[in-house]
């Protein structure tokens, strides 16, 4: 199992290749150090491992792969740590679902995302482990 699902998401339709550019772009801005674009590669590289050696469904692998992406696509840090997550996550599940994904993994994305700001499962399944693992 590889990108190839992840990859016909973003390029289905003009809208969500226009979506994909931006986003991936933002990452790329001039105040990323750490939480940029090789970030987000470093991680879904990881979780393409991971998933190869555990029996995850192909909904679960996509979901794995857009929560990664989105993760830190507002990354805001406070005295008390980082704190764009929840932000990340609420962005996710919001344009997810003005890009017809279904509410329930657009949500499930989201639980994700939040998962990450503290390491910690959210829902506890597998996908989600394999999220924190790989941020």
């Amino acid at each position: 199992m590889e990108y190839h699902l992840y990859f016909q998401f973003w390029n289905s339709s003009p809208k969500h290749q226009f979506l994909y550019e931006h986003l991936k772009g933002l990452y790329d801005g001039p105040n990323r150090h750490y939480h940029n674009w090789d970030h987000i590669e470093y991680a879904q590289k990881i979780a393409v491992t991971l998933c190869h050696d555990v029996d995850l469904s192909e909904q679960d692998y996509l979901e794995v792969q857009l929560a990664l992406f989105f993760h830190d696509i507002i990354h805001t840090t406070t005295a008390s740590g980082h704190t764009g997550e929840m932000d990340s996550g609420e962005l996710a599940e919001l344009f997810l679902s003005h890009l017809e994904m279904e509410a329930k993994s657009a949500r499930q994305i989201n639980y994700y995302i939040w998962s990450t700001s503290n390491h910690i499962p959210v829902k506890d399944t597998l996908a989600e482990k394999i999220v924190i693992c790989s941020d």
